[in-house]
């Protein structure tokens, strides 16, 4: 779908930019999952379409950070708005 196409974009440009600016390629990753292909991580996640998940490790530990409507509702039409609440979203879980 579009807004998928965008969101999709859009981070990869938010997380390309982070990295650029300093942090670690090892400390964030983008990436893309098709649940068809991967239904264990779809069942865990209990996602069943299109989702947008920050997701941290630290310490054996994960925490998961549900960023579905956050993308669904800004990447097309505000894509500022989005690449903006993404990027405050990362910094916050990288502290």
């Amino acid at each position: 779908c579009i807004t998928c196409r965008a969101i999709e974009k859009y981070s990869q440009e938010v997380v390309d930019s982070l990295v650029a600016s300093g942090i670690p390629a090892d400390e964030l990753t983008f990436k893309v999952v098709d649940i068809n292909e991967n239904e264990a991580m779809a069942d865990s996640y209990e996602v069943t379409g299109s989702s947008l998940y920050l997701v941290k490790f630290d310490n054996g530990q994960e925490t998961r950070d549900d960023l579905t409507e956050l993308g669904f509702g800004n990447a097309k039409n505000k894509p500022d708005v989005f690449k903006q609440g993404l990027t405050d979203r990362i910094e916050t879980a990288l502290k």
